[in-house]
């Protein structure tokens, strides 16, 4: 098994021991933020079936997963970070979920 499979079982499990010894019946979803990492480190991630990925830079999203989402539709990218204004339209195509609306004019 890949280390980073490995590394995030062991955050799984970390958190359902935490949600258990507070008597709290949850499954969150882990959003692995995958920036900077190349994409044979994420890879292994999507073998296992992890499909929540973490960007902060929508340039480098649409050149590391541009691809990938054409191949796996029930991957989802969630930006992360500060989102430019100039950026938005390209952020929109790429990312499922954008987590970094900071202003009005953004959102419009």
């Amino acid at each position: 098994m890949h280390n980073t499979v490995k590394n995030l079982l062991n955050i799984k499990n970390n958190i359902k021991d935490y949600l258990n010894k507070l008597n709290i019946n949850n499954n969150p979803k882990i959003v692995a933020v995958s920036k900077t990492f190349k994409i044979d480190k994420i890879l292994p991630l999507i073998d296992y079936g992890h499909i929540d990925f973490g960007e902060n830079k929508v340039q480098e999203a649409i050149e590391k997963w541009s691809e990938i989402k054409n191949k796996n539709s029930k991957i989802k990218l969630h930006m992360i970070g500060r989102l430019q204004t100039n950026k938005v339209k390209f952020a929109v195509q790429i990312f499922d979920y954008i987590h970094s609306v900071d202003s009005k004019k953004l959102a419009k």
